[in-house]
């Protein structure tokens, strides 16, 4: 028996693009082992990655109503001390700054949001390609390029040859003359070998 048997499963569904590997190949971890159609989820990342360029523009927009608000609220504090401009005057401009830096605060907070769906995302464009968990053979194959993976079907099974296990059944007559420590030989019948 192998010391390690893996049955790979898709953790989302979609349509198998490719397959890059066939039973008996010799697979290395993270090896890709099949791919799923991405092209929606491609298209995700895309609109994210132009919502961004807009988030950021706005960003930079309200920075600058940002900075005209405090200039104008700085000018009317000036012509108050000089007497030329009215208390009315002020508390308008420093609403106006109030609101300019809280608009600016809700930009980098889209902003941040749109980051978070371009990862979101990508991962899900990540999920689409099918990975080896660990190095072996493939032992049995399911499923075929344009097949529909679905997490609950198993695409493929991995074992790890590198270390077997051999179970042998020992009948009652020769059973009272094992020993703990005892060798033994073992036989593989050639129709029976592994690559």
């Amino acid at each position: 028996e192998a010391s390690r048997d893996v049955e790979i499963r898709s953790r989302v569904s979609g349509q198998i693009r490719r397959l890059s590997i066939d039973i008996g190949d010799r697979i290395s971890p993270g090896q890709v082992l099949v791919e799923l159609d991405d092209s929606e989820q491609r298209e995700v990342v895309r609109q994210a990655e132009a919502a961004l360029k807009v988030a950021l523009a706005e960003q930079a927009a309200q920075k600058l109503r940002v900075e005209a608000a405090r200039r104008d609220r700085d000018r009317l504090r000036e012509l108050g001390k000089q007497g030329v401009s009215t208390p009315q005057q002020r508390e308008t401009a420093e609403s106006n700054l109030a609101i300019a830096e809280a608009e600016f605060s809700l930009s980098v907070s889209k902003g941040a949001q749109v980051e978070s769906e371009i990862q979101r995302s990508r991962l899900a464009v990540a999920e689409r390609q099918i990975l080896s968990p660990l190095a072996g053979h493939v032992a049995s194959r399911s499923v075929q390029a344009g097949d529909l993976a679905k997490p609950d079907v198993g695409l493929l099974r991995i074992i790890d040859l590198s270390t077997v296990r051999t179970s042998v059944h020992v009948g009652e007559v020769d059973y009272r003359r094992l020993r703990e420590g005892q060798q033994a030989d073992e036989r593989v019948q050639p129709e029976a070998q592994c690559n």
